[in-house]
């Protein structure tokens, strides 16, 4: 069976004597909180999908979805979610390392990137480190695609201002 993925919190029907019995909403996670909770009542029972939209939802610039994603929170927390799950369920070590694989590209980046907060690379270290038992090796290729993709980009500007300078001065 393929995985499904619910696209808002609205298309969520649930018994709420299993949300009370799992402790509720994680209201520490601002982005992923749902879908810790899911995960939560899912390892407690029968869960069942319906195909067929029932509901209607739309995305704005002001919602929280955007602002925290812009703030890169998000990785934080989708880290926290995936060990959360990972320490709960009787996942394969095979599927445990294609996840972090496939989600490397999310944290290295950040962790780069000069316009990411020290606090928030700290945490997004410390996430990255508890979710993947080899979060260095496997950030290696990544970090040199990053380091690349910087080069370049400032190659281009350095290139250009010596090749204006050098027309300017004939």
């Amino acid at each position: 069976m393929r995985p499904r993925t619910v696209p808002n919190a609205s298309a969520v029907v649930f018994r709420k004597n299993v949300y009370d019995y799992v402790g509720g909403a994680d209201e520490s996670l601002r982005l992923c909180g749902d879908w810790k909770l899911w995960a939560a009542m899912a390892l407690q029972g029968n869960v069942a999908y319906h195909c067929e939209p029932l509901n209607y939802f739309r995305f704005h610039d002001a919602s929280v979805r955007n602002q925290t994603e812009l703030s890169a929170t998000h990785v934080v927390e989708y880290l926290h979610v995936c060990r959360w799950v990972f320490d709960r369920a009787l996942v394969p070590s095979a599927v445990i390392e294609g996840i972090c694989e496939e989600k490397v590209g999310l944290w290295v980046p950040l962790l780069m990137s000069f316009r990411t907060p020290l606090a928030l690379k700290r945490r997004i270290a410390r996430s990255a480190w508890a979710f993947d038992p080899h979060p260095i090796r496997r950030g290696m290729r990544p970090a040199l695609a990053t380091v690349q993709l910087k080069f370049l980009r400032h190659w281009r500007d350095v290139r250009s201002i010596i090749t204006s300078e050098k027309y300017a001065n004939r």
